[in-house]
């Protein structure tokens, strides 16, 4: 008897060690489970709460750098925080901050001082140009991430930039500078007026600026038109005398014409687009005489360039003024009709990126 209890005994024992080995066993899968799936899930927070951080610094960056503001809140020059509302955002004057409205990111500006100054969002005093890092934060620790960036203005090189966006009048003015540079004023002839966006410019019409904008050897052309009907030949949109200029429709040359004078003939970089509709388009035209490399695009996205030509531009003998509109030269089979908005000159070469934005950002 004794030795039967004994074995009983021995049996129950070893069977509840081996259910308390199989509960532990399982417990502890558990836990890993939940440990795996909690770290998983703070893998994604982190995740969402970068892709929110960089979506800040990505849309307010490309409000700053649009160039379409003087001040960052005065009232009546152009302000940053009345563009904010382009992506759905707003200065908020408590915290002086950039928001998005309770979604997820809220941005901070900084000037470039030693330590760095943060510049309130709503502050009345201070040109756009004061910023030099913008900065983004969450509102709380799931979204907060330090993701920051330093600004690149799209100032750089620009030699002349006309929104023609005034309200009335026929000048156009310069915006190169903050406040509207007197240099490179533009004048309506008689029939082209101010639409409050845009200059609507007939048959016939057109902007002209006096002189060739300092002949740059390198040269970007930026050009928002939207067009009515087409010219004889085609219809210049924008033309450094009859030296450097794009050419919408060409019907000798394709469809969509850029080119440069090199002092006997013009070196065209042609394209197969015909822009037939009446909605707006951004033609831009790139010369890189360093590398002997000239590109067009439309709509931010290249459509055509051309690497055979060697020669420089030739500014002489080929008309003295710029033209919006207009054939540099006066021939009228090349007369522009329809609306033109937001034109760029630069003394430089923009890189794909840097176009691609600028399409995104001044998008009508």
């Amino acid at each position: 008897m004794i030795m039967i209890n004994k074995t009983k005994g021995s049996s129950l024992v070893v069977t509840l060690l081996v259910l308390a080995i199989v509960l532990i066993s399982t417990l502890s899968i558990a836990l890993v489970a939940i440990k795996d799936r909690q770290a998983s899930i703070g893998s994604v927070n982190s995740s969402k709460a970068y892709q929110l951080a960089d979506e800040g610094i990505e849309k307010v960056m490309q409000i700053i750098i649009y160039g379409n503001n003087n001040y960052i809140n005065k009232s009546g020059e152009e302000n940053l925080s009345d563009d904010l509302s382009i992506i759905d955002a707003f200065c908020d004057s408590a915290t002086g901050l950039i928001t998005d409205n309770g979604q997820g990111y809220a941005v901070e500006l900084f000037d470039n001082s030693d330590p760095r100054v943060k510049i309130n969002c709503n502050d009345s005093s201070r040109p756009v140009l004061d910023i030099d890092v913008i900065k983004s934060v969450g509102y709380d620790k799931n979204t907060s991430r330090a993701v920051s960036a330093p600004i690149y203005f799209m100032e750089n090189g620009l030699i002349a930039y006309w929104k023609l966006n005034e309200d009335s009048g026929d000048v156009a003015y310069n915006w190169a500078k903050i406040g509207g540079d007197n240099d490179y004023l533009g004048q309506l002839s008689s029939g082209a007026s101010f639409t409050g966006d845009a200059v609507d410019i007939p048959d016939g019409e057109f902007v002209q600026i006096e002189k060739l904008l300092d002949k740059p050897e390198l040269i970007t052309l930026v050009v928002w038109i939207k067009m009515d009907t087409l010219g004889i030949s085609g219809s210049d949109v924008i033309s450094l005398g009859n030296t450097v200029g794009i050419r919408v429709n060409d019907i000798s040359n394709s469809s969509l014409t850029t080119g440069f004078y090199q002092g006997s003939s013009f070196n065209f970089t042609p394209s197969d687009t015909t822009i037939s509709d009446s909605d707006w388009h951004m033609l831009v035209y790139t010369v890189d005489n360093d590398n002997n490399v000239q590109k067009m695009y439309i709509d931010g996205v290249p459509d055509g360039s051309s690497t055979s030509y060697s020669d420089k531009i030739d500014y002489r003998n080929e008309g003295d003024d710029t033209f919006l509109g207009k054939h540099g030269n006066s021939d009228p089979g090349y007369n522009f009709e329809g609306e033109m908005r937001e034109v760029r000159v630069y003394d430089r070469v923009l890189s794909d990126d840097e176009i691609l934005t600028l399409y995104n950002v001044s998008k009508p």
